[in-house]
């Protein structure tokens, strides 16, 4: 008795999915017409499914998936609305070199001295000369790693364009969430100086914390002129959204004056500040900020808006790495997880403040 030959539909998708990446190819480097290859792959590889010739399970598969998940991953790394405040920082990206075994990424700025002196009405010569010493200031980027997801080999044998947009997406979420919170915990005084001040609220007292006013929006703002900063419309505050709430409860005209009703957030512009609100923002204890991934305690820490001059911080982005495990005998499961590599940093000490409520 004849065995019938039947198409698998998955697999004859799966067939034409190679078969189109091979004509492509060819098209690019050979210049043939790309149905000819196409067609050539796609006919042998059905031909041999018909005959029940089947390629193993997971041949040509797993460049395939690391295709798709790297590049859907990759194209998912675009700023979104929650943390849009990093686009106010310059991009220094094509500056970033690996180490030599490729297990770090770093970047270097160069730090170009001090400014030379100016005289004024000089009468004495000869003038003399100010030596500005270049000297090489190098960041490492952060490298952020996910836990491995496991998918089983059902789920990955044909394909589901829907599950691998479901693991990218919790893995992407992941990644963004903790690299936008370490970006703005960098963009935050690490403790009150003359060059990056640190103001406590001032407001109505409740619940045993002084509520963040307007007087004290504009008190940040002028620590950050005494410190030297400047007030040239390049000032960013990320406002906490606690700070926003006492605003809101501290006047009613604040909401009509200041608040777009429509979306909810502050306008942009706020005492020369342009501003954003964000949900993760670093926290302190009196005026020292706690390490970044300290659990909060109310007993314990305040919650902190962030102010920064945009032209004195950077941001650079790394690689973004698969790893991808091919199932096994006995779990019939493969898994996935990415590296990715990224920093937000001021270049020196300087051109940052912080407003913190204060305790009673």
């Amino acid at each position: 008795m004849k065995t019938k030959r039947k198409l698998n539909i998955s697999a004859v998708f799966t067939n034409l999915l190679l078969a189109i990446l091979v004509g492509f190819v060819f098209h690019v480097t050979v210049g043939v017409d790309p149905i000819i290859p196409t067609a050539v792959v796609f006919g042998a590889g059905t031909g041999l499914q018909f005959l029940g010739m089947e390629l193993p399970k997971g041949a040509f598969m797993a460049g395939v998936y690391r295709e798709i998940w790297t590049g859907e991953l990759v194209e998912s790394f675009k700023p979104h609305l929650e943390a849009s405040f990093l686009n106010e920082i310059k991009d220094y990206s094509e500056k970033v070199s690996q180490s030599k075994g490729g297990e770090y990424e770093f970047i270097h700025l160069v730090d170009i001295g001090a400014d030379p002196e100016v005289l004024i009405n000089n009468n004495t010569y000869p003038i003399g000369y100010t030596e500005l010493e270049d000297g090489d200031i190098a960041f490492k980027l952060d490298t952020y790693d996910t836990k491995a997801t496991r998918v089983t080999a059902d789920e990955l044998y044909a394909i589901s364009y829907d599950k691998v947009a479901k693991v990218n997406g919790t893995h992407k979420d992941a990644i963004l969430g903790a690299k936008f919170g370490k970006g703005t915990h960098a963009l935050a005084p690490m403790t009150d100086t003359s060059n990056t001040p640190v103001i406590l609220t001032t407001g109505v007292t409740e619940a045993g914390k002084k509520r963040a006013s307007k007087a004290d929006i504009i008190r940040t703002a002028r620590a950050m002129t005494v410190a030297g900063i400047p007030n040239d419309g390049r000032r960013v505050l990320i406002l906490d959204e606690w700070h926003l709430y006492d605003l809101l409860l501290e006047d009613d005209r604040f909401y009509d004056k200041y608040v777009n009703i429509e979306a909810g957030t502050v306008k942009a512009r706020f005492y020369g500040f342009k501003v954003y609100t964000y949900s993760n923002n670093p926290f302190y204890a009196g005026t020292a900020k706690a390490s970044y991934g300290t659990v909060f305690d109310e007993d314990v820490h305040n919650r902190a808006s962030v102010a920064f001059y945009a032209p004195d911080m950077f941001k650079c982005t790394g690689s973004t790495i698969m790893y991808y495990d091919e199932p096994d005998t006995q779990y019939h499961a493969s898994a996935v997880n990415f590296t990715h590599r990224y920093l937000v940093s001021p270049k020196k000490a300087r051109g940052v403040a912080a407003l913190v409520t204060a305790n009673e």
